[in-house]
């Protein structure tokens, strides 16, 4: 992540299925954050197919590599993964 000052600029992307109007809106949202010269050194995306699927599509469009990295603890909370909270 580029660091802005002490902290590291972030963002961050959730939604449901991924339907074929899904991916074009992803392309859409990809494409402003190349405008807006929002830039990013690495990803981290939950184990979801669909989650993997946006990641790889957003890394696509600044015109330089970026990293992919899963995170299971990005996956979605079922209750009694974690125990009581």
């Amino acid at each position: 992540m580029e660091r802005r000052g002490s902290l590291p600029a972030g963002l961050i992307m959730q939604h449901g299925e991924l339907t074929r109007d899904g991916k074009e809106e992803i392309k859409k949202v990809a494409q402003r954050i190349k405008i807006i010269k929002f830039r990013f050194d690495e990803i981290a995306t939950s184990p979801l197919q669909r989650a993997q699927e946006t990641a790889t599509i957003v890394a696509s469009v600044p015109g330089k590599k970026v990293k992919l990295t899963v995170w299971d603890e990005l996956a979605p909370w079922r209750g009694s993964r974690y125990g009581m909270l």
